[in-house]
């Protein structure tokens, strides 16, 4: 029984201390270092009148840089500087879907990562003061898109979780990083009721803390959260803005045993690994697209599919990594959901949609993708790098044209059943036009059929 990671916003204390504005922080190493320096000024005075100058241009500085020097001067047992402070953030609304870091004050209207500009609700946006070439982002319900479902622009982070855990030198060791987070590796126990290692994902040393990260890893955590009775999805065991915590998988993704150099996993798969991979495949993106689904429509497009994030956890693929995830609305009046537009859609493992400029967009994008996937189960390669290889900018103008990766005719005919399932799940994914595009549900079904026709086992 897996333990939730999500506390309704009703349910948080009222009883959080507050840090008033002018609160006194005692600083003895700041008196110290000060009178050592007064005493040493003195004491060269006579002879050296180069440290009388360094020692005013400290004092100049330190001035410049806090209005409370005189009361460091006193040069007490214990020196105090007035720090001016804002009440502390205890919860995160999300207007329109977006961020508003509230206080036991109420909506803090002025916090350190800008200005926060109140959102209508169909064209409101949020900028930032203290970055103005930051991006602004479009509410997140326009119109007649509006959420499918409250999870899609709520919130709610377990920040003790976070906080609790001693990363220490000795049992945090950094493992790999990505375009948004680092990856730790934490060795020492967070709970009495998880003893194994984990991973901890914190935002990337380069990036600023913005509200476009804030949210990206707000739909992170509510996918994973959603998601919690799948056990073809990894554990999510706390969340905090930028900051959480999950399953450890050692052995690492699927791009790790295809491409490794030597390719010594992969060699040692057989026919029946082949379909297995590829019902794992199929079925973790079908219970994705099946969260929050009404009216036969997906709630949640992955956006970001790739042999990189399927995790080998317990003998087993499990899809992770939803950082890039898109929630899908709901037009009330047309009956319909409502499509999504992706900026930037890098790489080659992408279907045609996504290359064209600022194409209206919804989670057939994933299925495509995972087509590429079987591709690489079959071939070993990566798509449009082995026999089909091409550069990246003719990939772009090529798939928008209907081109796909092809498997030679020689190295299908020396296929045996199996490997032909596979190849024909790799052409239900790999239909042009999105709408004529087999569904995650279709190619599940269809490859568990035919483990069961073989009787192939499912792990």
């Amino acid at each position: 029984m897996r333990t939730p990671i999500m506390t309704p916003a009703s349910q948080m204390s009222k009883k959080e201390p507050q840090r008033g504005e002018g609160e006194k922080v005692h600083s003895t190493a700041f008196a110290r270092k000060l009178k050592l320096l007064i005493l040493k000024w003195r004491y060269q005075r006579l002879r050296d009148k180069a440290w009388q100058v360094i020692f005013l241009m400290y004092l100049i500085l330190m001035l410049s840089s806090s209005t409370s020097l005189h009361s460091a001067l006193s040069l007490g047992s214990h020196a105090t500087i007035n720090i001016d402070t804002r009440p502390r953030c205890v919860q995160v609304e999300f207007n329109d879907g977006f961020p508003t870091p509230t206080t036991e004050e109420g909506k803090l209207e002025n916090s350190r990562f800008g200005k926060i500009i109140p959102m209508s609700k169909h064209s409101g946006m949020i900028s930032s003061q203290s970055d103005p070439g930051e991006e602004t982002f479009r509410s997140f319900e326009e119109g007649s898109c509006k959420a499918m479902h409250d999870w899609q622009i709520q919130y709610y982070p377990d920040c003790n979780r976070i906080h609790e855990i001693d990363l220490n030198k000795r049992s945090t060791r950094l493992i790999n990083n990505g375009g948004f987070r680092d990856v730790w590796s934490v060795s020492e126990p967070a709970y009495e009721d998880h003893q194994e290692p984990f991973v901890m994902k914190t935002l990337i040393y380069k990036k600023k803390v913005k509200f476009r990260e804030i949210d990206r890893h707000r739909r992170d955590a509510n996918t994973y959260a959603m998601l919690q009775s799948s056990i073809h999805i990894p554990d999510i065991y706390g969340s905090c803005s930028n900051t959480a915590l999950f399953d450890l998988a050692p052995n690492g993704t699927m791009e790790d045993m295809i491409y490794d150099d030597k390719k010594v996993e992969m060699s040692k798969w057989t026919a029946e690994h082949r379909l297995q991979y590829s019902w794992q495949v199929a079925k973790a993106m079908t219970e994705l697209h099946s969260v929050g689904n009404i009216h036969d429509s997906a709630a949640i497009s992955h956006t970001d599919v790739s042999t990189d994030q399927f995790l080998w956890v317990n003998g087993m693929f499990k899809l992770n990594d939803f950082n890039r995830a898109r929630f899908i609305r709901w037009n009330a009046r047309k009956e319909e959901p409502c499509k999504f537009i992706v900026g930037k859609n890098p790489g080659k493992n992408r279907s045609p949609e996504e290359y064209k400029d600022h194409e209206p967009l919804n989670e057939k994008i994933d299925i495509y993708s995972m087509g590429n996937i079987f591709y690489s189960i079959l071939m070993g390669e990566k798509v449009f790098e082995g026999i089909n290889y091409m550069k990246k900018d003719k990939v772009y103008k090529e798939v928008q044209k209907g081109v796909v990766p092809i498997i030679p005719q020689a190295i299908i005919d020396g296929y045996g059943p199996l490997e032909k399932v596979v190849l024909e799940a790799m052409r239900m994914c790999h239909v042009y036009n999105p709408d004529d595009r087999s569904r995650a549900s279709d190619v599940e079904t269809f490859l568990k059929a035919k483990l069961e026709e073989h009787n192939v086992s499912e792990f």
